[in-house]
């Protein structure tokens, strides 16, 4: 049974391989030649994936607790002895709320020339694809760095401190709507990010950072700090189930706090695992090393919003790699010309080629709903269990994550390596205006800091990492939720055909070169 189970998958993952093209590496600067074809790559890759659940099946027993990993504790905070920690956190957070600042000031007053402005560099490269690769290797800094969060804070404090009250209003928050505001921001940014032509034009970006700012505190004020940045900041959504990757955690001690969480907090395995609400209540809490990954088994109660966030992120971060291939291009190339024609009145071309990425997201997002859907239907169907697709559809979206997380840092390495280094004479002079603050003005960028070579490799055995880790997260899950470990294993069969499937097609967007839609 076990060796047809291994051919089977063998056979799946070199057909998708073979019929794969072989092309130059996507995103890299000076072409790479691969020593082999791309379709091997494809074939391996898609192997890999596949072998790795056989091992699994036969490694990981029915009966194993799924939701304990070994942890190393590194420190105890009591919040009245860690004055010291309490003084350097606070200095950390007014040092990025001071950044924040400069960058809308950048943004508003600055030099409109994206490359010579911190603006963009500050909110695409480092913000964006920078915590989004920090945040799943270490933890979730976001929630300490938060700007809104630390302008709201202070301000708090500060009426406190006068008046005796807080600035909250704490308006009931009907748990009907429970992540909705922040999945539509997350729309929105995803749209700005992939779709809008004028992303990188500094004044856009500050008054698009300035109206998002007035909606978070607004939030705040109204329904709480934390109830609000639990599901209206799209970040704070984002980062928190991101950050399940990192290898830092944080639990409160007092587990008490827990029966009346705001959040409504895991308590699966009766302990408190990254759930700020608590945190933010509790006397004492600990710090603790985690294998990576692991906290994605903790990442709150399932809902039919979190299935639609999580899909959201990896369609958006795929989206952006696939707009940039030959193959886009000449979908926007073809299109263009057409609906110039057929729409005459129409006679703006940069409002004709955002409906077309317009259309492309959309439709990104709708395919990987699709296949996902499918393959939980059929998970439901191989399983013969009572668990409705409903109901294993919300369970297991996180496994996508180390999809996403993978093809992130994969696909943004580069961009992160080589633009990222815009920053160091930009800090020197935000604005543009020829000032020279730290020395560091007539830095140049090195475009060689990472050879092709290695970015190509990087990014073969970052996916195939993070969707062979997807796997066991499903695996894990399984187990937990069909005692019987063969019903487990044959739950798992689709979903390890959507995870080589995913694996091709990450490895072959990241092969492609890249390819600008030329606007004559």
């Amino acid at each position: 049974m076990k060796t047809s189970i291994c051919l089977m998958f063998m056979l799946c993952a070199l057909i998708m391989g073979i019929t794969s093209v072989s092309v130059g590496a996507h995103g890299f600067g000076p072409r790479y030649d691969l020593p082999v074809p791309l379709y091997l790559y494809l074939s391996g890759a898609g192997l890999a994936v596949a072998l790795s659940f056989v091992a699994m099946s036969v490694v990981i027993k029915s009966g194993h607790n799924t939701l304990s990993y070994p942890t190393w504790r590194l420190l105890d905070i009591r919040r009245g002895h860690s004055l010291f920690l309490l003084g350097m956190v606070w200095g950390f957070r007014l040092v990025c709320l001071l950044l924040f600042v400069l960058t809308l000031v950048a943004g508003w007053f600055g030099d409109q020339e994206p490359v010579r402005n911190l603006a963009p560099t500050m909110v695409w490269i480092i913000f964006w694809v920078g915590l989004g690769i920090v945040v799943p290797i270490v933890g979730n800094v976001w929630e300490l760095i938060n700007p809104w969060k630390t302008i709201f804070d202070f301000v708090e404090w500060i009426s406190k401190s006068i008046t005796g009250s807080g600035l909250s209003w704490d308006v009931s928050y009907n748990g009907r709507y429970a992540l909705i505001p922040g999945l539509v921001f997350l729309a929105l940014f995803g749209w700005v990010e992939n779709v809008y032509t004028d992303s990188a034009v500094p004044r856009h970006i500050a008054f698009l950072a300035t109206s998002y700012t007035l909606s978070m505190l607004l939030g705040m004020m109204i329904f709480g700090k934390r109830t609000w940045l639990d599901n209206g900041d799209a970040f704070s959504i984002l980062f928190k189930r991101l950050a399940g990757f990192g290898f830092l955690e944080m639990r409160s001690t007092d587990i008490r706090l827990c029966a009346t969480c705001e959040s409504a907090c895991d308590m699966s395995n009766n302990q408190c695992v990254d759930c700020y609400a608590c945190l933010g209540k509790s006397e004492a809490f600990s710090i603790a090393v985690r294998p990576w990954a692991m906290g994605l088994l903790h990442t709150g109660i399932p809902s039919t919003a979190s299935k639609y966030l999580v899909i959201g992120i990896l369609a958006i971060i795929s989206f952006d790699g696939f707009s940039e291939t030959p193959v886009w291009a000449s979908v926007v190339n073809t299109m263009l010309p057409w609906m110039a024609t057929t729409f005459p009145a129409v006679n703006d071309v940069y409002f004709l080629l955002m409906l077309i990425s317009t259309v492309g997201l959309g439709s990104t997002v709708i395919s990987f709903l699709l296949a996902y859907q499918i393959t939980i239907h059929f998970m439901s169907i191989i399983a013969d269990r009572a668990e409705t697709a409903h109901g294993l559809a919300q369970i297991f979206v996180v496994t996508l994550l180390p999809i996403a997380v993978a093809y992130h840092l994969a696909h943004y390495l580069s961009l992160l390596a080589v633009q990222g280094q815009l920053l160091i004479p930009l800090l020197s002079d935000p604005l543009g205006f020829g000032s020279d603050l730290m020395g560091t003005a007539d830095y140049k960028v090195n475009i060689g800091i990472v050879s092709s070579k290695f970015l190509w490799y990087f990014a073969v055995v970052v996916i195939v990492l993070g969707h062979v880790i997807a796997v066991y997260i499903a695996h894990m899950l399984s187990i937990g939720i069909f005692n019987d470990r063969r019903r487990a294993l044959r739950s798992q069969y689709p979903m390890v055909m959507l995870m080589i499937g995913y694996t091709v097609i990450s490895l072959w967007i990241i092969a492609q070169p890249i390819t600008e839609v030329r606007i004559v």
